[in-house]
């Protein structure tokens, strides 16, 4: 009973993450990974909003999942999926093997209790309060006003399965970066066998498996931060500006994610400033997709703490809750 749980869990979030993105995105050529991408990172805010009304309880998770995997059934979509050539049959054969074999493993790591430490002590144990809460808490800690835009999801499936439910949520997304390699290497011009290497080496890593098995947020990082660059290769390709709004809410997503990712929108922005014409149009567009899923954060540690960027940057905004040294 257990293992069903954690598997609707995990599963459950991220069907709901893609019949979303499918929604936001129908009339946009868009492939798996980038309808996933942009649902999950909807998904996430609008969890934010329930903890903010304190009406985050499964029922209402279930609810508006259902809802959203139901519209995307009813509504089919229109648009094209970007789906694009398939792999050359060496590339599948030696892919297959390679990937399968790291990706049992880890899966069975992802289904094991969470083992470590940042995982059991904040990225799980938000969630958890969360869930008992139905709402975020009075309190302000250090971890309680950092961004937290992969815990959101986390919430989803920890109030359906558990630990290993919200691990299997990172998991999927550790998954879904490997086909979106190959992807951006097509819009490079790469051939299939050299994204394979850097798919492999990626796919292979120690430490990148044992972020990726694990509650952690840094292969989720890596997803989103591909997917934005994704679109903005899109954009650049076929000069159409409704990619740069999903461009720039998932490279926002990248800062909800974890304070390193401003440098994601950073990236992001300068590459529309110095591409094509109409720059500023454009980088607009972009920005208003950052703001639309970093902001959200901002505010809320701002009217908190008095400081936006809780817990950082206190020389700046000096408050009663953390100390200049932090």
């Amino acid at each position: 009973m257990n293992l069903l749980l954690t598997l609707f869990g995990g599963a459950f979030t991220l069907a709901v993450a893609y019949a979303s993105g499918a929604i936001l995105l129908r009339r946009a050529a868009a492939p798996p990974e980038i309808l996933l991408a942009a649902g999950a990172a909807a998904e996430s805010l609008l969890v934010f909003i329930l903890l903010l009304c304190h009406v985050a309880i499964w029922p209402v998770f279930l609810g508006l999942g259902a809802c959203a995997i139901a519209a995307l059934w009813w509504s089919r979509p229109l648009a094209r999926q970007d789906f694009g050539k398939p792999l050359s049959s060496g590339a599948r054969i030696a892919g297959a093997v390679i990937f399968a074999a790291y990706g049992v493993f880890y899966l069975v790591n992802a289904l094991a209790p969470e083992i470590q430490a940042d995982g059991i002590t904040y990225h799980l144990g938000l969630p958890s309060e969360y869930v008992r809460l139905g709402g975020f808490p009075s309190h302000v800690r250090f971890y309680d006003v950092i961004p937290q835009g992969m815990e959101m999801l986390f919430t989803v499936a920890f109030a359906f399965g558990r630990h290993a439910a919200a691990k299997l949520v990172e998991f999927g997304l550790f998954v879904s970066a490997v086909p979106l390699i190959f992807r951006i290497g097509r819009r490079l011009g790469m051939s299939d066998a050299a994204s394979l290497v850097v798919a492999v080496f990626y796919w292979s890593a120690p430490v990148v498996g044992l972020t990726g098995s694990s509650a952690y947020n840094d292969a989720a990082l890596v997803f989103f931060t591909l997917a934005a660059f994704y679109l903005l290769l899109v954009w650049r390709d076929t000069g159409q500006a409704r990619y740069l709004l999903p461009a720039g809410a998932l490279a926002g997503f990248c800062y909800a994610i974890k304070f390193p990712g401003i440098f994601v929108a950073a990236a992001a922005m300068l590459f529309v400033l110095v591409s094509g014409k109409g720059r500023l149009r454009h980088a607009a567009l972009l920005a208003a997709g950052i703001a639309l899923m970093a902001a959200p954060w901002m505010v809320r540690s701002a009217v908190l703490t008095g400081n936006p960027v809780a817990p950082l940057g206190n020389a700046l905004f000096p408050n009663p809750y953390f100390h200049l040294w932090r």
